[in-house]
């Protein structure tokens, strides 16, 4: 019996090792988002994020992601884009984003008005 258990063991570790190779965990500030395309840029790279992936309210992440947010996230290598199954928006990243967003836009109409 012990025989039966090393040896299937020993079979299945290749299985996981696999699987672990195909998978990656990532973090940063997003640098650009393509909603119609379903990609997002972090970290100068390019990663495919599927309407399926949802956020803790319930809503699609890619219409929810905004460049300037800090993001936590996991998925599965894939070519040509690595693949989101998992997404986490740092939740005090999206305030400095929506507040340096807010200042851009003051500013961008003061110039407009000195015009």
């Amino acid at each position: 019996m012990r025989k039966i258990l090393a040896l299937l063991a020993l079979s299945i570790s290749p299985l996981v090792a696999t699987a672990e190779v195909n998978t990656f965990e990532e973090a940063g500030m997003i640098e650009d988002v393509n909603a119609g395309k379903n990609l997002i840029t972090v970290n100068e790279t390019l990663y495919y994020l599927p309407a399926s992936v949802q956020l803790y309210d319930g809503g699609a992440a890619i219409l929810k992601v905004r460049p300037g947010y800090v993001v936590s996230f996991n998925g599965t290598l894939a070519s040509p884009y690595n693949r989101i199954a998992e997404l986490y928006i740092h939740p005090d990243s999206v305030l400095v984003a929506e507040e340096n967003m807010r200042d851009f836009n003051e500013q961008q109409g003061r110039e407009k008005h000195a015009q």
